[in-house]
């Protein structure tokens, strides 16, 4: 499943909001993979404004997207005012693919949604003091899904790591899971082939094992087309070999960090999960599909001429 969270500033009255959102969800309704739509709690000015709304898969949600103007959906002559758009989050298979953007599903007691409400407020406003901090939606559950989730935004995925293991949000976590009765955990969203999961307060990361073998997979083929075409260009330049190497790693990292690895982790993610691809049989699958993609790459790299560079 992909979801779109679509946030909006306040600059409309509450009830124009509620009848807005559902013109959005009337625009999805006839597109297909459309699952459903969900409003956040907005009884509180400490937490956003935002229309979530659930296709099959990614293609559809962006497909949804594809047709929606920067001012929104069309409306009716003479329109309605129309909240001004604040921001899009997307989740894709309950993975955020948002940079800074922490998920959290709660399962709460039946009647403690308001406390459980005031205790997500007070976590808001804790995280207000924390550097980075832009803000927090929350989700009530959906009739297939009982869960609530509360998504927090930072502006960077360090400032995020830093509140989820500050002291302020570990003292203030024991009174949460009093309000809720139940479990909770955390996904966050990781550029570098990590996946994070914070079950009831404890941390479970990706092995360093799965991610070095991301790593090697997209670093062997990088490092073998740069030193195929762009160092080539470089040295033209007339640049001795200690700033070639220089430049062509930074280029190497660039595009690790930014392009390559983010692919890599969203093509493997079932895998990267530390807890989806715990089990043995999901451990040996992944890791032959990586060691699959190693012999492509050596193949192709040992057979093929013209990617040689030590025979140009």
């Amino acid at each position: 499943m992909a979801t779109a969270i679509l946030r909006f500033h306040r600059t409309v009255p509450l009830e124009v909001f509620e009848s807005f959102a559902a013109t959005v969800a009337g625009s999805a309704e006839t597109q297909p993979g459309y699952l459903g739509w969900q409003v956040s709690v907005l009884t509180s000015d400490r937490l956003d404004w935002a229309i979530a709304v659930t296709f099959r898969d990614e293609a559809a949600l962006d497909q949804w997207l594809d047709t929606i103007p920067p001012s929104g959906p069309a409306l009716p002559d003479p329109a309605p005012p129309t909240p001004l758009p604040a921001g899009l989050e997307i989740v894709v298979d309950g993975s955020p693919r948002t940079p800074g953007l922490g998920l959290v599903l709660h399962r709460i007691e039946w009647g403690t949604e308001t406390a459980f409400i005031a205790a997500q407020i007070e976590l808001t406003e804790l995280a207000a003091a924390s550097p980075g901090y832009r803000g927090t939606t929350v989700l009530p559950p959906t009739s297939e899904d009982g869960r609530w989730t509360s998504l927090i935004r930072f502006r960077t995925e360090q400032r995020l790591q830093d509140w989820m293991e500050s002291g302020t949000r570990q003292s203030a976590l024991p009174r949460l899971r009093e309000q809720l009765g139940g479990k909770f955990h955390v996904v966050t969203h990781q550029s570098f082939g990590s996946t994070v999961r914070i079950e009831d307060g404890v941390a479970e990361v990706t092995p360093n094992w799965k991610t070095n073998m991301v790593v090697l997979l997209v670093l062997y083929p990088t490092v073998m087309l740069l030193s195929r075409f762009v160092d080539p260009l470089i040295r033209r330049l007339g640049t001795d070999v200690w700033l070639t190497m220089f430049l062509s790693q930074v280029i190497s990292v660039s595009l690790l960090t930014w392009v390559l690895m983010p692919a890599a982790g969203r093509a493997l993610q079932g895998w990267l999960d530390p807890k989806k691809g715990a089990g043995r049989r999901a451990n040996l699958g992944g890791a032959l599909v990586v060691i699959a993609g190693y012999a492509v790459f050596l193949t192709i790299f040992g057979s093929v001429e013209y990617l040689q560079f030590w025979r140009q």
